[in-house]
């Protein structure tokens, strides 16, 4: 569909890849263009291989509309938030800017996030690195909507637990970059865990997303 910014919280442009954007049914991959058939193939592999060994994602889990989100540059980043967290209560949005419930209206409730960089030749000095805080958390009251702290709670079930006390320690405060890397897949749990933001990008960006969902996909 068109693209919207939600620029109280994020300032990308993003586009929903659905039927009336493919001309095709994103759920059936042999009806989608053929530049797209490959990747919503392997994508289908990685959500049945999530569904199968990842308990926290279940196998009732299905696999939302994918998002296609595009930062400009020119210190374009998204603020820190939870992809499916506290501020959100039975698909409905609590707490945050009017942009932001514009954006993503009603939905599924989010289990996990699967992110897909496109960013041929990307350096460091082009930014948008996503920093990702691995924990599980909840809002803080000073905090402001899209900006949560993460605490303590199941901090050993995260994968990074067995990094050393010193470095659990400066993740759990600074969090953990992840480059855009082209081809790169990043897959993380988001039900009120791992928070993260995107950092000022400084040349164009360009990422898809797909979220596996309770009850379904929109």
């Amino acid at each position: 569909g068109a693209g919207t910014a939600a620029r109280h919280t994020r300032s990308d442009i993003v586009a929903w890849l659905d039927q009336a954007a493919l001309g095709a049914d994103i759920h059936e991959p042999d009806s989608l263009p053929q530049a797209f058939q490959l990747l919503q193939q392997r994508i289908a592999f990685v959500v049945e291989e999530l569904k199968s060994h990842v308990r926290e994602v279940g196998g009732d889990a299905e696999c939302q509309t994918p998002m296609l989100a595009v930062y400009p540059g020119n210190g374009a980043c998204y603020r820190r938030h939870y992809d499916e967290g506290s501020g959100i209560k039975g698909g409905k949005f609590s707490g945050v800017p009017q942009a932001y419930q514009s954006l993503y209206g009603e939905r599924p409730k989010r289990r996990c996030t699967i992110i897909l960089y496109l960013n041929p030749f990307w350096r460091e000095e082009h930014g948008g690195q996503l920093r990702l805080f691995p924990e599980r958390g909840s809002p803080a009251v000073d905090d402001p909507p899209g900006l949560w702290q993460a605490g303590d709670q199941h901090w050993a079930q995260s994968p990074l637990a067995e990094m050393t006390s010193e470095t659990q320690s400066n993740a759990r405060v600074q969090g953990v970059d992840v480059a855009p890397l082209h081809g790169r897949l990043l897959v993380f749990l988001c039900n009120n865990e791992n928070a993260h933001e995107v950092m000022p990008a400084w040349r164009p960006r360009l990422a898809a997303s797909w979220w596996l969902c309770e009850g379904g996909g929109a």
